[in-house]
């Protein structure tokens, strides 16, 4: 029965104990990891866009009413929509970067025709809801790029 009882407990040690240290080495190596600062959600966006209008890529941000930029967040990635235009996006640290926004489905934009770009830095606030930063068509050294601001929507309240 003492021989059995050895096992057991060896057994035990390998099982829990060993599971139970890794777990622990794992939790120090990302001690020093931070998520990233978390921007998605509707930013009502503040800018003359019309500049942008004769790039067919640029036209549906330029129409004559509020831009409103749709940032989904998983991590550092990012979908951006600006009004039309969709496009991919990353966070690193507080600037964002969306380095090619087209309208959705293509159409106004030809195979030719340059992309929109976003930069934008997020503001220090403690809800990080405001950004800064420059909207303009990508590899066109003629066509200058136009400086925006925006301010994070706040979700409605639900009522109980």
């Amino acid at each position: 029965m003492l021989a059995g009882n050895k096992n057991l407990i060896g057994a035990y040690i390998c099982l829990v104990g060993a599971p139970i240290l890794v777990l622990l080495g794992v939790l120090e190596i990302g001690r020093d990891l931070a998520a990233p600062v978390a921007v998605g959600g509707t930013w009502d966006v503040a800018a003359d866009l019309r500049t942008l209008s004769s790039a067919p890529c640029a036209a549906p941000a330029a129409a004559d009413r509020q831009t409103v930029l749709e940032i989904t967040q998983s991590g550092k990635y990012l979908a951006v929509a600006l009004d039309g235009m969709r496009g991919l996006g990353r966070l690193e640290d507080a600037a964002l970067t969306a380095a090619e926004l087209r309208p959705a489905g293509g159409g106004a934009c030809g195979s030719g025709a340059a992309p929109v770009y976003l930069h934008a830095a997020i503001e220090g606030s403690p809800d990080h809801d405001r950004m800064a930063g420059t909207i303009g068509i990508k590899d066109c050294s003629a066509c200058a790029a136009v400086p925006f601001r925006a301010t994070r929507r706040r979700p409605a309240k639900v009522a109980p």
